[in-house]
């Protein structure tokens, strides 16, 4: 919802405290869009590598855009 301002206005601060905590609980789809939020600095502080662990974390789960993101970041 805050990641994609349904309804609401875009909050991506929010939208990644959320995803943080569905992260730590294992949630892969979570993992990808915090990774990619980690990787450009959308609303936490941009860390390249930090983020790609997260992506890993979800394409090995078979999340198809995490593994889109790996392949165009090389």
């Amino acid at each position: 919802m805050y990641y994609y301002g349904a309804g609401i206005p875009t909050n991506y601060t929010k939208a990644a405290e959320i995803f943080a905590a569905l992260y730590a609980k294992g949630d892969e789809n979570a993992a990808y869009l915090l990774g990619y939020m980690t990787v450009y600095g959308q609303g936490v502080l941009r860390d390249v590598d930090r983020g790609k662990e997260m992506l890993v974390y979800a394409a090995l789960r078979g999340v198809m855009g995490a593994q889109d993101v790996l392949h165009q970041l090389g």
